[in-house]
């Protein structure tokens, strides 16, 4: 083979990193033992703290560097399987901290409502919020 017949190293490592879901969210063996998963501490983030990380039709994900926290917007049009949404017209907001082997809280809002539990005090509402100001609908 001739050394102009070899793809060039360079251009395979300028292709972006592709991870499926299966990677991402791989199931847990049933088998395994119990690991002890602590409830995280919960906060109302501020505006100025809230920075995009990532904005797709599926999700809107806002990083809180100060407090080790995402703020996940799953609005109503996304296609992931895993979201624990209780029906098709609500929007559910994942607060994840950083920490290893801390659970992840899971708000359910709708426009008429707020959210479930929390209602208008709630504070994803916080992390909504500045997607709409970002020009982000987490409602459709």
């Amino acid at each position: 083979m001739m050394e102009s017949d070899r793809p060039s190293a360079k251009a395979e490592s300028e292709q972006p990193l592709v991870l499926g879901p299966e990677i991402l969210r791989k199931s847990r063996d049933p088998k395994a033992a119990d690991i002890a998963v602590a409830d995280p501490p919960q906060y109302r983030p501020l505006t100025e703290d809230l920075q995009v990380a990532r904005r797709t039709d599926n999700e809107c994900i806002y990083f809180d560097e100060k407090h080790t926290a995402s703020w996940i917007i799953y609005p109503p049009r996304s296609r992931y399987s895993f979201v624990p949404r209780p029906s098709s017209d609500v929007t559910v907001v994942e607060y994840r901290r950083w920490t290893p082997m801390t659970r992840s809280v899971f708000h359910r809002l709708t426009v008429a409502t707020g959210c479930a539990e929390h209602g208008a005090e709630c504070p994803s509402a916080v992390a909504v919020s500045v997607a709409v100001r970002d020009g982000y609908n987490p409602f459709l």
